[in-house]
């Protein structure tokens, strides 16, 4: 009896020790397939063995960099000819000629006492007024960037020719008034200003018109400015997202010297508030980055509180103000193959 119950508990013990084999060995190959495949994503720390996840962050800061400096180039390019138009237009010796006119007989009308409406009637059918005005809508058509273009003369801020008809003679409020620009030295202001009534910001390109000679010499009064409106999410914004393979997830933030986000912003705040342009809203580290000059990636949040990788450049504008730009992805995403 005893025999035969140690025969028939043998083979048990025989099987339960194989199937335990079995299993460590099943485990042990789980377990390398997994550290292989973490291997091969993430790499292995503190050696040179990359993974998928680093050579898709070299990939996405090289293409960031390109892209960055790709925009900053065209954007540069854009502002230049853009201050271009109004500098040869301002230094014409032509046009100036028929805006020292048109300035002498605003201070004619204004000293009879003429209001806004005979101011007008009488601007507009003289010769310098059709000259200037010409000159004024060929630049506007031919660059189809300006939303206004317009000279006021700087004795009365009296607006002397526009290619908007109804804005001659008009007066300009001490809002759209760029006093700046009467200082010595001072021929030129680029600023961005909030429009009030249609809450975004624009774009103003002013430049002085001297008194005929003045040019050459470097001196003169300034008898009149040239000012030039522009929308900057109908074109800059446009600039910065054409091109450059951008993905759905990045986005581009422009940032002025004061603050002002110039193109809309592509997502809600932390809040769910959407705003367009915040003019009063906390920077984000990138975007400080950019506007105190220092060009590079960094990986940090962005103004949603969201992780993102993203290259930082400064954009000059004139002596006196630059801008920041920040391209972004969010970095989840470039992880993702």
């Amino acid at each position: 009896m005893n025999t035969s119950t140690d025969n028939k508990a043998g083979p048990p013990r025989t099987f339960t020790l194989r199937a335990k084999m079995l299993s460590l060995f099943g485990a042990v190959f789980t377990l390398s397939v997994i550290a292989f495949g973490l291997i091969i994503i993430s790499g292995i720390p503190f050696t040179r063995i990359e993974g998928m996840n680093d050579a898709l962050r070299k990939d996405t800061i090289k293409e960031l960099s390109l892209l960055a400096d790709m925009k900053k180039d065209e954007l540069l390019s854009w502002l230049s000819e853009r201050r271009g138009d109004m500098r040869l237009s301002a230094d014409s010796t032509l046009l100036r000629e028929h805006v020292h006119n048109l300035c002498e007989d605003i201070a004619k009308h204004v000293a009879a006492g003429s209001g806004r409406d005979r101011t007008r009637k009488r601007l507009m059918p003289g010769t310098d007024y059709l000259f200037v005005t010409q000159h004024l809508r060929t630049l506007a058509d031919v660059y189809g960037t300006y939303d206004e273009i317009m000279i006021a003369d700087t004795g009365t801020w009296i607006v002397a020719a526009s290619i908007n008809a109804h804005d001659v003679g008009r007066e300009l409020s001490a809002a759209e008034r760029f006093t700046d620009v009467l200082s010595p030295g001072r021929d030129e202001i680029i600023v961005v200003r909030q429009d009030l009534l249609k809450k975004k910001p624009y774009l103003y390109i002013v430049r002085a018109i001297k008194s005929s000679g003045s040019v050459i010499s470097g001196r003169g009064k300034t008898t009149a400015v040239l000012i030039a409106k522009i929308d900057t999410n109908r074109f800059i914004a446009h600039l910065l997202y054409t091109g450059g393979h951008m993905g759905e997830s990045a986005e581009v933030n422009l940032i002025d010297q004061d603050g002002t986000h110039l193109t809309e912003l592509k997502h809600p705040l932390p809040g769910g508030e959407k705003h367009t342009q915040p003019r009063h809203m906390k920077l984000a580290r990138p975007a400080l980055m950019a506007l105190d000059g220092v060009e590079g990636i960094i990986t940090d949040m962005d103004y949603r509180g969201k992780k993102v990788i993203a290259a930082t450049r400064q954009i000059p504008v004139i002596a006196e103000s630059a801008w920041g730009m920040v391209i972004k992805v969010m970095k989840r995403k470039c992880l993702s193959p």
